[in-house]
């Protein structure tokens, strides 16, 4: 690794190479994260990532960002992600 001294007491340690985080575990994970680019998916590949973001992101948010309403009782704060795909495509 190449230390790199921001400081007498901040030492930045970059290590040449692509180091995987190993608190993501799947590719949809290191996709959803920004660690491989969205290209990597590949034909229905892109459900377990929606399905990381519908665990990630509350109705709330999905609701207020992109004016979807989700046929959901109000005490539902996550929306299963079937859902969340059949409902912003309608949107669009």
């Amino acid at each position: 690794f190449q230390p790199l001294h921001l400081s007498n007491r901040t030492p930045l340690c970059d290590c040449p190479g692509l180091v995987f985080p190993t608190f993501m575990n799947t590719k949809a994970d290191l996709i959803c994260n920004g660690v491989l680019p969205i290209d990597e998916i590949r034909g229905r590949d892109f459900y377990p990532a929606i399905q990381v973001i519908a665990r990630c992101i509350d109705r709330e948010t999905f609701e207020r960002t992109y004016a979807l309403k989700f046929p959901l009782a109000d005490v539902v704060t996550h929306v299963p992600a079937d859902m969340l795909i059949e409902c912003f495509c309608e949107k669009r």
